[in-house]
């Protein structure tokens, strides 16, 4: 993982890495999510390495386009389920 710059000291991402088609980040509180092309989208995965590499933007680019990275209502439940359980 590459530690994350954080310029203005107020982001809670401590570092990240990524590939081709993905980024995986690392909050303060341990909590780990990669987003990929396939569910994210390619415009979004590619903004937040862009942020990342930077080290300004990264939290508020997720906080304001948090709505294209949930999972839709239908499956919400067992997206949280999985999720609960380590999967």
């Amino acid at each position: 993982m590459i530690p994350y710059q954080n310029i203005n000291l107020l982001s809670p991402i401590v570092s990240f890495d990524y590939g081709d088609d993905w980024i995986c980040l690392e909050w303060f509180s341990g909590e780990m999510r990669t987003f990929r092309y396939n569910e994210a989208g390619k415009r979004h995965v590619d903004q937040m390495i862009k942020c990342a590499k930077k080290g300004k933007g990264l939290s508020t680019y997720i906080e304001k386009n948090r709505r294209n990275f949930e999972p839709d209502k239908k499956n919400k439940k067992r997206f949280l389920f999985f999720r609960n359980k380590g999967f």
